[in-house]
């Protein structure tokens, strides 16, 4: 159902109601499997903002537009930790 709702809103939001199931992992690595994995993988590739479960992270400097803030706080209710890294 949380799928779905965030499915639907964003489709509503953008036209594009898509869900891309990609890997996560750097060409030639395995891919990530554990927290601590993920993080670096972030640190080392070009991905300004991640979200993990509750936890929303945030590269200095990122500057997602207004859409994605949005779409992220909509979707991140109840977020633990955020900030800038």
């Amino acid at each position: 159902p949380r799928l779905h709702a965030l499915l639907d809103a964003y489709g509503r939001r953008t036209g594009i109601p898509v869900l891309l199931n990609t890997s996560f992992n750097v060409a030639g690595e395995p891919i990530v499997t554990r927290a601590l994995e993920g993080y670096s993988t972030f640190r080392r590739c070009g991905i300004d903002l991640l979200v993990a479960g509750p936890t929303v992270v945030m590269k200095r400097g990122a500057s997602p537009d207004r859409s994605l803030k949005e779409g992220v706080a909509w979707s991140s209710e109840g977020v633990a930790r955020s900030g800038a890294v």
